[in-house]
C-alpha cells in the first residue's frame, strides 16, 4: 500500500513537473534562436558601418532575407521561424500565467503586457520568415511604415498607434531598469568566474544597446501617431542607416553594432545555461 502511494506521488510530481519542463525547452529554443537573429543583425550594422554590403536591411527581416539567401535557405529559415514560434508560446505563456510573479499591481500588469507584446512582435517574424521560405515572398523594407499608416487609417488607429510606441518606448526603458538592478543574473547564480563575467559584461553592454533601440523606435512611433504620419514610424534599420549618415554615424553604428552582437551572446548564454 505504501509502495502504491509513493509510485501515485512520484507520478503526480512527474506530471506536475512536466509542463514547467516544456515551457523551460521552449525558453531555451526561443532564447537561441533570438540570439541567433540580434547576431545577425548586429553582424549587417558591422558591414554597413564599414561600407559591405551597405544595401542590407539591417534588421530581423533583413536577417532572415540574408540566411534565405544561404545554401539550404529555406530549411534554415523555416527553423529559425520554428524557433521564434517558441519564443513568442513563451512570452504568451510569462504573460498569461504569470510565470515570473510579476503580479497583478500596475508594475506587473505593464511587464506581463510588455511579454504578450514581445510575442506577438515575434509571432508576426515568424509568419514573415514562414512565407520567405514556402512562396518567396521577401518581407517589405518599410513594413513598420506601411503598417502604422495601415493602423492609423483605423478609427482612432493614432491611438493605436500612440498606445504601442508608448509599448515599446517602456520595453525600452525595461532593459535599462535590467541593466540597472542586474536581475538579469538571475539565471546565472550558479556559475562563477570568467564566464560570469563574459555573461555579465555582453548582459550590460547588449541591453543598454537593446534599450536604445527600442526608445528610439518607440519615440518616433509616438511621433507619427501625433501627426498622424506613418512616415515618421521608422525601424531599427531606417534608424541605423540614417544614424550612419551623419558625422561620427560609423562610430556610433559601430558602437551600436557590437551592443546588438553582445546581446545575441547573452541570448546565446542564457539558451545554454538557465
Amino acid at each position: 500500500m505504501v509502495s502504491l502511494e509513493r509510485s501515485l506521488a512520484n507520478l503526480s510530481d512527474k506530471l506536475s513537473s512536466e509542463p514547467r519542463s516544456w515551457v523551460n525547452k521552449l525558453k531555451r529554443i526561443g532564447s537561441f534562436t533570438q540570439g541567433l537573429l540580434y547576431l545577425a543583425i548586429g553582424t549587417l550594422a558591422l558591414f554597413s558601418a564599414f561600407g559591405v554590403r551597405g544595401g542590407s536591411q539591417i534588421d530581423a527581416r533583413g536577417a532572415l532575407l540574408q540566411a534565405y539567401r544561404q545554401p539550404f535557405g529555406k530549411i534554415l529559415v523555416v527553423g529559425i521561424s520554428l524557433g521564434l514560434i517558441a519564443f513568442a508560446v513563451w512570452r504568451f505563456i510569462q504573460a498569461i500565467q504569470d510565470t515570473e510573479r510579476k503580479g497583478r499591481d500596475l508594475k506587473g500588469i505593464a511587464i506581463r503586457i510588455g511579454f504578450a507584446s514581445a510575442g506577438i512582435i515575434y509571432s508576426a517574424l515568424a509568419y514573415s520568415g514562414i512565407r520567405l521560405a514556402l512562396f518567396a515572398e521577401r518581407p517589405a523594407r518599410n513594413g513598420e511604415q506601411v503598417q502604422t499608416a495601415e493602423a492609423l487609417s483605423l478609427p482612432y488607429g493614432w491611438a493605436l498607434v500612440l498606445i504601442a510606441g508608448g509599448i515599446i518606448f517602456g520595453i525600452g526603458i525595461f532593459q535599462f531598469f535590467r541593466v540597472y538592478k542586474r536581475n538579469f543574473l538571475e539565471d546565472f547564480s550558479h556559475l562563477n568566474g570568467t564566464a560570469k563575467k563574459v555573461i555579465t559584461w555582453a548582459g550590460n553592454v547588449g541591453l543598454t544597446s537593446r534599450g536604445i533601440v527600442f526608445c528610439i523606435i518607440g519615440a518616433f512611433l509616438t511621433i507619427a501617431a501625433y501627426r498622424s504620419d506613418s512616415s515618421e514610424a521608422k525601424g531599427i534599420s531606417h534608424i541605423l542607416a540614417d544614424a550612419a549618415a551623419h558625422s561620427y554615424g560609423q562610430i556610433f553604428l559601430t558602437i551600436l553594432a557590437l551592443g546588438l552582437i553582445s546581446f545575441g551572446i547573452f541570448c546565446a548564454a542564457k539558451a545554454r545555461y538557465s
